[in-house]
């Protein structure tokens, strides 16, 4: 666990403290009460398609009853689309270097190198599992949340270190270290309703369920106090409706009660404090008055308070990330599909029932009859069923109702306006664009990449918004990781690079290397990827080639003196150029693949076989006598190239 600076409170300070946490807390429940317990689980029987009523007994006993999933059609491929928006481009996140910085690239290779391998190893941040529950919730419901928080996992281990059945060493064993992001359930969750950004929040409650063990093994490990004085007074011995509603759909399998079960409800309360009185502290001494990110672990039953710590994040952070996918104006929470597709799915699955019944009972056909003692009072309609009758008439066959015109249209166009509103509907972008055999649906990598960038839709701008919480969350895990320091034994995993890793993980790397908001790839496509590095491949042969071609054309004897600042200057245009085409190909350290070309000293003997530099008028050997080598066009004493041509040539301005 990362050193925390823990809070010293006097009785007056911490009664103070407590009054505070706890109106708080009040506020912000009665803040979240609808949401909690009536929004929230609406929304996801939504996307179950769980009928209101188990069982309809209108017109008749189990009447239709279907409802069309259309929530969960919508859910699941948006949350399909992301999920493949993220994890089937490499890297998972691109680094952009800051300014010029000599040495800059390794640092950013570096960063794209272990960012993408703690994101995908199951052992690291393994985002692959959390993102897959945090992406479906925040576009069912609207908003979901990740926690982010720095741990350290502990456990003891018996090590054998020599050969006799005596020789075993009990030790500690690190198993993890480092941010571990996990979904938060969102009822657990509450922040101001009118914040605009969790980041800008002035209190955050995070509720955590934990069990009698779970306290005790905190206690144990020194993180909370008073933990005796709450274990008499758990919030609850049985699961909560929540829970029960949840756990609904899992086959039968449910928290059992009795057994010594019970849950405490920890809040964990990230906020910013006014410290107004004396009595606020740290084992250095007091504080002065002021505002202060704390960390305060409250029991509300006790009001007790667990755990105080000064925030001991970088940059005074806090450890949460959101997504939202539909922004409301001035609020916090979005709008999912649960919320924007309720009426919809309804009224399709009213007007699917509504036709099934009617052909149920347009079917149902049935005959009249003298009347016999025979029949009773038990008489039920059915098909083929007799109905008894008092007038003189033969058997007739009798229909209870009639088919009325098909509203099979109007259940499409249901459907249709859904898509309307979802923007979500089949893949038809860059259709044309590298399509196969003109087989729709079936692309080549630069037809993948038209599909993926075109990015004119609702749907590109739901990714786009469901992307900023896997880029606000990388640069938070980095930044943890330039505060706290990357584990020795992660960096042991990169071999010589793990030397790079440990530079670009610094407080100062931060400054010149960043995670901006924009797609893992300028390409999408690693396929296309590969094909614009041998694009530039032969782009850079062709110019390297032409550079070399015109130095010798320079230092050439016969060449005029005009002939060679026209030739300076359609170098430099062409260095400009490519330096030009590579920025624009995302690549930052340009002097790594454009090399500035440079000339000789004066008086500098010529190499065997290296072109003679000419006598210049007015320069050394300009005698004609041949004696000695001057730099062209007035080039300075070890002056490179490129800076020579920069400032112009001598006698053209």
């Amino acid at each position: 666990m990362a050193e925390m600076v823990k809070m010293t409170l006097g009785r007056e300070a911490e009664a103070s403290l407590k009054t505070y946490i706890k109106d708080k807390l009040e506020w912000l429940k009665k803040c979240h009460q609808d949401f909690h317990l009536n929004h929230l689980p609406r929304w996801r029987k939504m996307y179950d398609a769980i009928p209101r009523q188990k069982t309809k007994s209108f017109p008749w006993p189990n009447a239709a009853n279907l409802v069309i999933p259309i929530v969960a059609i919508h859910t699941d491929t948006l949350h399909a689309r992301v999920m493949a928006a993220i994890f089937r481009t490499i890297p998972l996140w691109i680094a952009r270097s800051i300014g010029t910085h000599e040495g800059s690239e390794p640092l950013r290779e570096a960063t794209e190198q272990f960012m993408n391998y703690i994101g995908m190893e199951p052992s690291q941040l393994d985002l692959y599992r959390v993102y897959n529950t945090f992406y479906r919730e925040a576009i069912k419901v609207g908003t979901s949340v990740i926690k982010l928080p720095w741990t350290k996992e502990v456990t003891k281990q018996f090590i054998h270190e020599g050969y006799s059945e005596a020789d075993w060493k009990l030790t500690d064993l690190v198993t993890y270290e480092g941010p571990r992001p996990e979904k938060v359930v969102l009822e657990d969750w509450m922040i101001p309703p009118q914040t605009t950004h969790e980041d800008k929040a002035d209190f955050i409650a995070h509720r955590i369920r934990m069990t009698r063990e779970m306290l005790e093994q905190r206690k144990f490990l020194g993180l909370y106090d008073n933990v005796d004085a709450i274990l008499g007074s758990p919030s609850r011995t049985s699961p909560s409706s929540t829970q029960q509603s949840k756990e609904e759909g899992q086959g039968g399998v449910k928290t059992a009660t009795g057994y010594g079960w019970a849950e405490w409800d920890i809040y964990e309360c990230h906020f910013l404090y006014h410290v107004r009185t004396a009595g606020f502290g740290w084992t250095g001494g007091e504080v002065g008055s002021g505002f202060y990110r704390v960390i305060v672990t409250y029991h509300e039953e006790t009001d007790t308070i667990l755990r105080a710590v000064y925030n001991f994040y970088p940059d005074n952070m806090h450890p949460f990330v959101a997504a939202r996918l539909t922004l409301r104006d001035d609020a916090f929470y979005g709008k999912g599909f649960g919320e924007a597709l309720e009426g919809m799915q309804e009224n399709a699955s009213s007007q699917r029932n509504q036709r099934l019944d009617n052909g149920t009972m347009a079917n149902c056909r049935f005959f009249t009859v003298l009347n016999s003692p025979k029949w009773g009072d038990s008489l039920r309609v059915y098909p083929g069923a007799m109905i008894p009758v008092t007038s003189q008439e033969d058997i007739k066959e009798r229909q209870l109702g009639d088919v009325y015109p098909s509203s099979f249209e109007e259940e499409q166009g249901t459907h249709a306006l859904a898509e309307r509103v979802s923007g979500v509907s089949p893949p038809m972008q860059g259709y044309g664009s590298g399509v196969m055999q003109g087989k729709r649906g079936v692309y080549t990598a630069l037809g993948t990449m038209s599909m993926l960038q075109e990015g004119n839709r609702r749907t590109d701008v739901q990714i786009s918004d469901l992307r900023y919480p896997h880029i606000n969350l990388a640069r938070k895990a980095r930044a943890m990781y330039a505060h706290f320091g990357v584990p020795e034994t992660l960096l042991n995993y990169f071999g010589d690079a793990g030397q790079f890793i440990k530079q670009a993980f610094t407080l100062e790397a931060l400054k010149r290397i960043e995670i901006p908001i924009t797609a893992a790839t300028a390409s999408i496509n690693r396929e296309v990827e590969r094909q614009n590095i041998l694009m530039l491949t032969n782009q850079l042969g062709q110019f390297y080639q032409q550079i070399s071609q015109l130095m010798v054309a320079i230092y050439n004897p016969q060449t005029p003196p005009e002939v060679r600042q026209h030739l300076i200057r359609t170098a430099q245009s062409a260095t400009n150029l490519e330096e030009r085409l590579m920025k624009a190909f995302d690549y930052d350290d340009i002097g790594r693949f454009v090399p500035k070309p440079e000339f000789g000293q004066p008086g500098q003997a010529a190499q065997p076989g290296a072109p003679q530099v000419p006598a210049q008028p007015g320069g050394p050997g300009a005698n004609g006598t041949g004696q000695g080598m001057a730099p062209p066009l007035g080039l300075d004493q070890g002056q490179p190239f490129y800076q020579a041509y920069q400032g112009g040539v001598p006698g053209r301005g």
